[in-house]
């Protein structure tokens, strides 16, 4: 069968038909890579407006499009068209135009609308012809746009639009409107799942910032969340639930017994019964406070509630949270405290107007703090100011303990010493409070640590007790299981204050009442003692003209009190004649205000006739009108007159012997002397100085020696004529005056018969005393013109008497001034003779009365000066005792005379004992044994070989202070002697006590033998005594044959005297010692 062939197309119309191919096949290869660079857009986009935007870039960059624009259909009432995206170039044809998706209007015509509306795509092939585009040819033409097309958009609730325009018409073929339409589809359905992951995404951020909206919100509520899932024992904590144990979130792992495990072990048992009874289903629901210990060991106040959830009638989850309340129950135990510190001040508000001494008030405050306050213990710690400056316990309540530690003082305030920096010594001394909330951890309480551990205290506070702004005291409280908030030591040194200012008004209180009453002791004491000094007072109105009188005024004026009306009159009338019109002169004077005041003594006339002295002191009081009251004393003052009466006496009498004084004496002194001058007279005076007096008056007692003295008193004013005088000096001195002598040799007479009546014997003590006494007189105009002359000759005199031997009288000499001067001059150049070495030692030696032998000798000073020559001893000696000089001159005689012995033995000389005097100062001497030793350590001495002399006198003074200076010197070694035996007064009782070895008998009983045969019964008697004692004994002063053989016949030991040697330089006894020892060798 044959068929018909294919008609020939012409050859342009292939062509035309080749190039269409060719450009939709372009424009298809365009559309595939707009739509795999669209899909890549949409895998990256993480943003719808930029993904939108994005698309619209690709569309025209590999679209080729001229302009590209998506649009959101609105619901507003125009339907509006929003443009959310665009690209390319638009010629502003977007802003320039309204589009709407509103049917009935002609902008809802277009490509958008009709696709919004029909959601099919529209495709405009050519702008100038399409009759749609008649609203919009101009605009789109005019910017180039020939054809376009509008492909709807749908993602969620939101309708949109493409719109893709072109610069040649008919860009639009059937498959590249596919590929485009699908291109749309993949923008809705990119756009749904973009914004589906940015609502997830917000989702999540919402959800991030409610959880820590909740997390911020249970930090700052302090709030913790946990659950606890019963079935599979998870646990779960919020972060602020680990903030809650003091971790940080995370730290650890969330168990369930973690709860259990930081809980207080004191409040463990109790939450662990709350937690089971959810568990085992007792309860579905529970709050419960309690304490947690965190991992540093600090304590937190929680409150937990908890829920549990059911599944099948059993737990089987529990909800809780747990609250940090430890703000709030701080917050509470502060408010508790400070309502406890109100109660309190209020309580001791209440006693200290109550309180009557400040004693019961500090009480009373330390009761209140107890009881009250439920404190420990309270106290008030005072100021001691001695030298410890401990704090005293004036009041206290309280642990007992406590009370009685406080009360031993071991609290102080001294800043020097560890236990005074406690609170109370700092409050003691700053005056500001001193609290300590935790005694284990502030370093301030270290020193008391042990106190408080040991009396279970934890925290102590000590507030200043200030009166009248001095820190008197401090109030002290201790707490056990509790401590101090700020608001309640603010109330406490509320207290404090209070407590200083109560004891101020107390103490004002008490001076006013002890005032008071002083004031009305006063008035009684003032009329007891106006009746005991008898002093009156009055006053006298001057307005009412009425005077006023005490109860003494009228006593004192003769009358029993208010006998009679007081009246000026009266009191004026009662004066005595002679003295009535100077006293009404005076008070004139007063009452007139020519004077202030106004005294007198005058005399009164008592109603019985009786004269009293009276001292009367007026003056005036003023007022601003005037002269107001004048007021007065009255003082009974006869007594006082008669007592100056009898001072007056006593001023010119001795007391004791009755003769006149002093005073009397001069007066007497200068009357006789202006008589003599007068009349050309003589006159003279006398020195009488008794002798031994002290020894007297130290061994038989000072009332032995007034009866002396009275009795001196007696027999001297015998023998005086009446216009002669003996008055009393002083001590032991009297002094007579004679007057009206007619020659000089009268006063010897006088003289001899004043020795003669003094020394009759006399008994004192039950012994005999034969009193002496020493006189010197000087003779008026001869010996002086003037008093003190004559007193001075006199009293010269009577020394030159004294020296003489006493019991003699001697008339002043010129020579006597003489011999005073040479004791100025002696005594100036001893001052520096030991220093020049101007003293030297003479030896006397002793000699056996039996042997012959010399035995030792006797070291006696010498003093050579160069201005003097050899002075004898009797002149320089008591110098040197007066001054004081004796004591070093007789250590250097000591050691110079145990130098000597050492000497002479390494010449050849046997060993001499060496005889030094002491003198009563040295003897004196409390550690004179201890010297004595220093000076005789020297080599070669011992001891024994030297003999301290002492006399009776000096042994006497002070007889058992006598007996244990020996016997330290016997202790030594030394020999002791008794010099001058039988010139003093020495008892055979006391003697036999003394320690001595020997006793030498004055050279006064040896010099008259054997022509006084009292001397040789004398001599012989103590020789037979100090052998009966064991004592040896050496006779001073032999110078005759006749003394030495009585001496041996006696049976006396040793002798020295001129008979055998006088003193010897050392060189010369030398001599004389080996002269005689040769000779001895020779008769051997």
């Amino acid at each position: 069968m044959k068929t018909s062939p294919l008609p020939i197309q012409p050859k342009t119309s292939r062509r035309a038909a080749t190039d269409r191919s060719e450009s939709e096949l372009g424009r298809i290869k365009r559309a595939l890579g707009l739509l795999s660079a669209a899909n890549q857009a949409m895998r990256s986009a993480v943003c719808q407006i930029e993904l939108l935007e994005a698309l619209c870039r690709i569309i025209i960059d590999a679209g080729g499009y001229r302009f590209a624009w998506i649009g959101y259909a609105e619901n507003d009432e125009k339907k509006t068209v929003t443009p959310v995206a665009q690209a390319g170039f638009d010629g502003g044809v977007l802003s320039g135009l309204f589009i709407s998706w509103d049917e009935t209007t002609p902008n809802g015509q277009g490509t958008a609308g009709t696709t919004l509306r029909s959601g099919q795509p529209c495709i405009v092939r050519s702008c100038a012809t399409d009759p749609r585009m008649s609203a919009w040819r101009e605009p789109l033409l005019s910017r180039g746009f020939a054809s376009l097309a509008s492909f709807p958009l749908r993602f969620d609730d939101i309708t949109a639009v493409l719109l893709i325009y072109s610069a040649t018409e008919n860009a639009f073929g059937e498959e590249e409107c596919r590929l485009l339409q699908n291109l749309a589809a993949d923008i809705g359905y990119s756009i749904s799942a973009l914004r589906a992951t940015e609502s997830r995404d917000r989702t999540e951020a919402a959800l991030r910032r409610s959880e820590a909206i909740l997390d911020r919100a249970q930090q700052i509520a302090h709030v913790g969340s946990w659950e606890w899932d019963l079935l599979t024992q998870e646990v779960h904590w919020s972060d602020q639930m680990y903030r809650v144990f003091g971790y940080e979130p995370g730290e650890v792992e969330s168990r369930k017994d973690a709860v259990i495990a930081r809980t207080h072990p004191d409040d463990r048992a109790r939450v662990a019964d709350y937690i089971r009874s959810l568990v085992e289903g007792e309860s579905s629901s529970l709050e419960i406070d309690h304490r947690v210990v965190r991992e540093d060991g600090l304590i937190r106040h929680v409150h937990m509630q908890c829920e549990a959830e059911f599944r099948d009638g059993r737990a089987a989850r529990i909800i809780g949270s747990t609250q940090d309340v430890t703000t709030q129950v701080r917050r509470e135990i502060e408010q508790q405290r400070t309502n406890r510190a109100l109660r309190i001040l209020s309580a001791v508000t209440r006693a200290g107007r109550e309180a009557a001494t400040e004693t019961a008030l500090l009480q009373r405050a330390c009761d209140i703090l107890v009881d009250t306050g439920g404190y420990t213990f309270a106290w008030v710690a005072g100021k001691e100011h001695g030298p410890e400056k401990r704090a005293v316990l004036l009041a206290g309540a309280g642990n007992p303990a406590m009370h009685a530690r406080m009360g031993a003082g071991i609290v102080t305030w001294d800043e020097h010493q560890a236990r005074g920096h406690g609170t109370v010594g700092r409050a003691l001394r700053s005056g500001t409070p001193c609290i300590v909330r935790d005694v284990l951890t502030d370093p301030l309480y270290a020193p008391w640590l042990d106190f408080a551990l040991e009396m279970k205290f934890n925290a102590c506070a000590s507030f200043p007790l200030l009166v009248d702004g001095k820190i008197e005291a401090a109030l002290v409280i201790y707490a056990s299981n509790d401590t101090f908030g700020e608001a309640e030591c603010g109330l406490l040194e509320d207290l404090a204050h209070d407590i200083g200012h109560t004891l101020a008004t107390l103490r004002t209180e008490t001076g006013r009442n002890e005032a008071e009453a002083a004031l009305r002791r006063n008035e009684a004491l003032l009329g007891r003692a106006e009746a005991l000094a008898h002093v009156g007072s009055w006053e006298w109105d001057m307005h009412t003209r009425t005077p006023q009188w005490s109860e003494e005024t009228f006593r004192i004026l003769g009358f029993e009190p208010y006998e009679v009306e007081p009246s000026t009159a009266m009191a004026i009338e009662s004066t005595h004649p002679d003295d009535r019109p100077t006293l009404k002169e005076k008070l004139k004077g007063v009452a007139c205000g020519d004077a202030l005041s106004t005294e007198m003594d005058y005399r009164v006339l008592l109603p019985d006739g009786d004269i009293r002295w009276v001292h009367v002191k007026v003056e005036m009081e003023y007022h601003d009108s005037g002269p107001l009251r004048m007021t007065g004393v009255l003082q009974d003052i006869s007594e006082r007159k008669r007592f100056e009466q009898k001072l007056s006496e006593m001023a010119s009498y001795d007391t004791l012997t009755g003769l006149p004084n002093r005073n009397l004496l001069n007066d007497r002194l200068g009357q006789a002397l202006a008589h003599a001058r007068r009349n050309d007279g003589l006159m003279a005076v006398g020195f009488v100085d008794l002798d031994r007096f002290k020894v007297i008056n130290d061994t038989l007692g000072h009332d032995a020696g007034d009866e002396l003295l009275k009795e001196i008193a007696r027999r001297l004013s015998g023998c005086l004529r009446g216009c002669d005088t003996v008055a009393r000096q002083g001590g032991d001195e009297f002094v007579v005056v004679l007057t009206n002598l007619a020659r000089a040799e009268d006063a010897s007479i006088v003289a001899q018969k004043l020795l003669d009546a003094l020394s009759p014997p006399m008994m004192l003590g039950g012994r005999e005393i034969v009193p002496g006494a020493s006189l010197g007189f000087a003779i008026y105009p001869r010996d002086g013109d003037n008093l003190q002359a004559l007193l001075m000759a006199a009293d010269k005199a009577m020394y030159s008497a004294k020296h003489a031997g006493r019991g003699q009288y001697r008339f002043y000499d010129p020579e006597m001034n003489r011999a005073a001067a040479d004791w100025l001059e002696v005594g100036a150049e001893l001052h520096h003779a030991l220093e020049r070495d101007e003293f030297e030692l003479h030896y006397q030696p002793k000699v056996n009365l039996h042997t012959g032998a010399i035995t030792g000798v006797e070291a006696l000073i010498r003093w050579r000066s160069p201005d003097l020559g050899l002075v004898p001893p009797n002149k320089f000696i008591p110098i040197l005792e007066e001054t004081g000089l004796i004591l070093e001159v007789g250590e250097w005689v000591i050691a110079r005379a145990c130098r000597q012995a050492r000497l002479w033995q390494e010449q050849g000389l046997p060993p001499l004992r060496i005889a030094v005097n002491l003198s009563p100062r040295q003897f004196q001497q409390r550690d004179l044994a201890q010297r004595i030793r220093s000076l005789i350590d020297q080599p070669d001495f011992l001891p024994e070989y030297l003999e301290l002399e002492i006399t009776e006198s000096m042994v006497m003074q002070n007889v058992e202070r006598a007996i244990a200076t020996l016997a330290e010197l016997r202790q030594i070694g030394v020999r002791l002697a008794i010099d001058d035996f039988g010139t003093g007064y020495s008892s055979l009782a006391v003697l036999k006590r003394f320690p001595v070895d020997c006793l030498k008998v004055d050279r006064s009983f040896v010099r008259d033998i054997p022509a006084d045969t009292d001397d040789m019964v004398i001599t012989g008697a103590v020789i037979a005594l100090a052998h009966s004692m064991g004592l040896s004994v050496v006779a001073e002063g032999v110078e005759t044959e006749e003394q030495r053989r009585f001496l041996v016949e006696s049976g006396c030991d040793e002798m020295q005297g001129f008979l055998f040697s006088k003193p010897l330089p050392p060189a010369e006894l030398a001599e004389r010692v080996l002269g005689y020892l040769q000779q001895s060798a020779l008769a051997a």
